[in-house]
């Protein structure tokens, strides 16, 4: 069993104990000692604290005045990516995906389930979202004390077996404060995702450079050989006899560095070309000739030579590539920042946009009741409706392709 397929089997169990265990005992909340426990349909919350005090420290005017601008501007920007980048590639995906020229596998988003490939993956992805919730809601947290709103409760959960962190203020205070105050407090969780995304993001670029500086490479590593990838069911890679776990170390002569040296090879290429692949395998180097008489499946110009394969660091010695206790260190640190920058640029962009129940939707509401708008409002609700409709075809989509 895949680690995708447990991990979705261990979710519907959790959702399946998350229904039962409030009908059965006729309640949704329960007691760890003193702690308040809270059940919901695939979700479980565990209250830490209440009624944390008002004493804050003003923040003067011109920070206070700086903080609103630059929470304003973060939500403009979470709005662009989402209307200009995402929406109308998803929109376009699901077009395509009607009329039947498109795959869920080339979905301009993938649900978290695609990077789940193994126990140590499983562990990284949990940590990322950890950091980013609990960080998004310390934020939220800090600012509302700092504009003396008052915490009703904070505490942790699960969702779906994912950990979630959750701050609800006291909703009276919040009311009594300043439009300003209202839109720092909302949108000081979007700046949480957006800072940690940019900080995660330029570590993404200055790990690879000390992994080069310490001899260390991407190559790229064969899961198996796979004609249904092509339209043949004698691919290349078969014909050729290419074995999993094999390592390419060159294509055509090229270095690989990574699996974008293989595409950007293979994209040069013909129906008919021949492709050299230089391979590492057993403690030998083999050269392989793939005549290239195959097409992908979802685009017959593109020559296809049939594998499934994935990347790994290697350290690079004259005997051939090795793993060695540097390698994988900062294999481990990169997969991290990477998936922690993918999740919190995610989360930037998903906590902006309006769909009810985000902090950037609520922003919007403020904005609009503050000048009374309220043609707008009706407006923001359709557009929330068929932002959230959209999202929920793709993401079953491209679920289902996992299970």
């Amino acid at each position: 069993m895949s680690i995708v397929k447990l991990f979705i089997d261990l979710i519907l169990v959790f959702v399946g104990l998350t229904l039962i265990i409030p009908l059965i005992a006729r309640r949704n909340e329960f007691y760890i000692g003193t702690k308040k426990v809270t059940i919901y349909p695939g979700m479980v919350l565990l209250h830490i604290g209440k009624g944390l005090g008002r004493t804050f420290t003003p923040v003067k005017k011109r920070y206070e005045a700086l903080g609103t601008i630059a929470s304003i501007i973060l939500l403009v920007i979470g709005l662009l990516f989402f209307y200009v980048l995402l929406l109308p590639r998803i929109t376009l995906f699901l077009t395509k995906y009607a009329m039947g020229k498109a795959t869920p596998i080339q979905a301009p988003v993938q649900p978290i389930f695609a990077i789940l490939t193994s126990p140590l993956s499983v562990i990284v992805v949990i940590m990322s979202i950890a950091i980013a919730v609990i960080l998004h809601e310390v934020f939220h947290a800090k600012v509302a004390l700092r504009n003396g709103i008052r915490l009703k409760s904070w505490g942790f959960g699960l969702f779906l077996l994912f950990p979630i962190a959750f701050v609800e203020v006291n909703e009276e205070d919040f009311k009594s404060r300043s439009l300003g105050a209202r839109l720092r407090v909302l949108g000081a969780g979007i700046a949480a995702n957006a800072l940690l995304a940019a900080l995660f993001f330029i570590l993404t670029i200055i790990i690879p450079h000390i992994a080069l500086a310490s001899n260390i490479t991407t190559l790229i590593v064969i899961d198996g050989v796979d004609c249904s990838i092509c339209n043949t069911s004698l691919c290349p890679a078969k014909i050729s006899r290419i074995e999993p776990g094999d390592i390419i170390i060159a294509v055509d002569g090229h270095k690989v560095k990574g699996v974008a040296t293989l595409v950007r090879v293979l994209n040069s290429k013909h129906i008919g070309d021949n492709l050299t692949l230089t391979i590492y395998r057993n403690g030998e180097f083999i050269e392989k000739v793939l005549t290239l008489n195959a097409s992908r499946s979802d685009n017959t110009t593109k020559p296809c030579i049939g594998v499934r394969f994935h990347e790994e660091w290697f350290e690079s010695r004259e005997i051939g590539p090795i793993k060695s206790m540097k390698t994988n260190i900062l294999f481990i640190t990169y997969s991290f920042v990477f998936i922690s920058y993918l999740i919190n640029f995610s989360l930037f962009i998903i906590n902006a946009a309006p769909l009810f129940i985000t902090d950037g939707h609520r922003m919007l509401i403020e904005i609009i009741e503050r000048f009374k708008i309220y043609k707008a409002r009706t407006l923001l609700n359709v557009l929330g409706i068929i932002n959230i409709l959209v999202l929920i075809a793709i993401i079953v989509i491209t679920t289902l392709a996992y299970i």
